[in-house]
């Protein structure tokens, strides 16, 4: 989400936990977050992440004992066709979409080959600069200024 990225990395892991904890995945995680109405730029995503999830955790969880009185309905569980849909239906599902394998991570060796080149070419970069693309913003104020100056 825009409004997660001024945020660091590790608070965002932090404030996410609880949701990550009872299993949604990062799509599932993208659908919730994209749905909140906050602010363009919050102070603090992190926070606000936290105080949201402080304000659902009494709702979500069911109470100790659901069947107090005659008037409350109690729950009853699914049957055994209903368990056979849904078999059914994941089933289906898992053959139109199968899960798709994560990609691993690429070895060591792979990813310093990238820095390597990255650097090579960022230094190739620098020695291509003119001598005035290197300096100091400062440095570079004060010959605009004495341009201005100099007589034509």
């Amino acid at each position: 989400m825009p409004w997660t990225q001024g945020e660091g990395l590790r608070r965002l892991a932090f404030a996410l936990r609880p949701w990550i904890a009872t299993g949604l995945s990062a799509a599932d995680l993208a659908a919730d977050l994209s749905v909140w109405r906050v602010p363009r730029r919050p102070a603090s995503p992190a926070s606000m992440i936290m105080a949201r999830w402080s304000e659902t955790t009494g709702h979500d969880e069911p109470d100790a004992d659901p069947c107090r009185g005659e008037d409350t309905p109690c729950g009853v569980p699914p049957n055994a066709a209903f368990r056979e849909a849904m078999d059914a239906v994941r089933a289906r599902l898992t053959r139109l979409s199968p899960p798709v394998e994560p990609e691993p991570d690429p070895p060591g060796f792979v990813i310093r080959d990238r820095i390597l080149a990255s650097l090579a070419e960022a230094d190739r970069a620098r020695r291509t600069r003119t001598a005035e693309q290197c300096l100091t913003f400062a440095e570079w104020e004060a010959v605009c200024d004495a341009r201005e100056r100099a007589p034509w």
